[in-house]
């Protein structure tokens, strides 16, 4: 699966190319979750292979391929039911 993680309020995205259903299935519910309990502006979009960033989401956006990384650690250290990477 081809998707993108979107930060709306800071204007960040992650792209994950090829991931397995598995993986997408789990990045997709612990973002959902991330969202609900912290009510920050996350969203996840399917793209295709051809991506055009500012096409897509505008100018101004940066890509930031730890922001996944980040947001569940910042999650798990606000000491909620602890989310796997």
């Amino acid at each position: 699966m081809n998707f993108i993680l979107r930060d709306n309020k800071n204007k960040v995205y992650q792209t994950f190319w090829g991931e397995s259903k598995e993986n997408e299935k789990r990045i997709t519910q612990n973002t959902k979750t991330i969202y609900f309990k912290t009510k920050q502006h996350l969203i996840i979009n399917y793209v295709t292979p051809n991506f055009d960033v500012d096409e897509h989401l505008g100018p101004g956006w940066k890509n930031d391929q730890e922001l996944y990384s980040r947001l569940v650690e910042g999650f798990n250290i606000l000491e909620y039911d602890n989310l796997i990477e």
